[in-house]
Parts: C-alpha cells; structure tokens; sequence
C-alpha cells in the first residue's frame, strides 16, 4: 500500500510560504518540485554564475521559513530542499524493512548525499550501492559508474532474481 504522511498545519504553511517566490526562481533557471513533505529547488546543468544566483536567493528565503516552522533545509546533489524533519530517504527503507520482513534481498542504489540516511538505515540488512560517475565518501557498499557498470549490475540482478522468486 501506499501511505503518506500529513504534515503538520505550521509545515505545511512554511512549505507554500517558501514557494511563493518559485516564479523568481524559476525566471533565474531553477526547477522547483513540490512533493508531500518537501519543496526542492533543482539546477543540475546550469552555469555555476545562476547557481549560485539560485543558492544565494533559496537560503535567504528558506532560512526564515526554517526557523519559523521547524522545517529543514538541506542540500543535495544538484539542488536544495526544505523538508519536514523526520521523513527521509532512511525512513523509506526502514518502513519498507518492517513491511517485508527479514527474507527480502533489498538493495538500494543512490548517487547523492540525500541517500546516506538510507544507506545507513539499510547496512547489514541489505546492499548499499552510489551511483556516480565520480566517488564521494559514502556508507555504500559498492560503487558503480554509470551507465555500463549500472546496467550490468541491474542485468546481473534480474538474472539472480528469476532465478530465486
């Protein structure tokens, strides 16, 4: 099933408080998404000048929504996200965990540092890979550059996949 977490009143308030300038944002390239429990600020791509033009505007922004809500603003690659405390990517893994059971094979592949929380919540339970063309310091198991590393990886684990339903 598929179950999302309500955001409290004062949350939810700070989320559509930081979008209301996503027009400004937006006019110096940003992407903005808007998810449940999170508004994130995309630039991956852009010259560096409009980046920091867009990290410079998101932090004064956010900053005083943080404060003032309880929200958190955190950076990952490519981007920035002010988020409800709490939820998280390591949260995901954990609910998912509880409902499987101990006889699931799990991996879970990743490539910023938005995905050490799940990385964490899943060592010693399951396979941790990074994504990435360059390595970073990570809890990850493994690291493989795409495409060709990641697509053998997923064929390799389809094939053990059929053959242990």
């Amino acid at each position: 099933h598929y179950h999302i977490a309500q955001p409290n009143a004062r949350a939810l308030e700070g989320l559509a408080e930081a979008d209301t300038w996503g027009d400004e944002i937006m006019e110096l390239g940003g992407r903005i998404e808007q998810k449940p429990a999170c508004l994130a600020i995309h630039w991956r791509g852009l010259e560096p000048e409009s980046v920091e033009r867009i990290r410079a505007k998101v932090i004064e922004n956010w900053a005083l929504v943080a404060r003032d809500t309880g929200l958190k603003v955190h950076s990952f690659d490519g981007g920035i996200e002010l988020r409800v405390p709490g939820r998280s990517k390591g949260y995901a893994v954990e609910t998912i965990l509880r409902e499987t059971g101990n006889e699931a094979i799990v991996a879970y592949l990743g490539d910023d540092v938005t995905d050490e929380d799940a990385f964490r919540a899943l060592t010693g339970k399951g396979l941790c890979v990074l994504v990435r063309a360059d390595f970073r310091p990570t809890l990850a198991d493994l690291w493989l550059r795409p495409p060709d590393e990641l697509l053998g990886f997923l064929q390799r684990w389809t094939e053990i996949a059929g053959e242990n339903p």
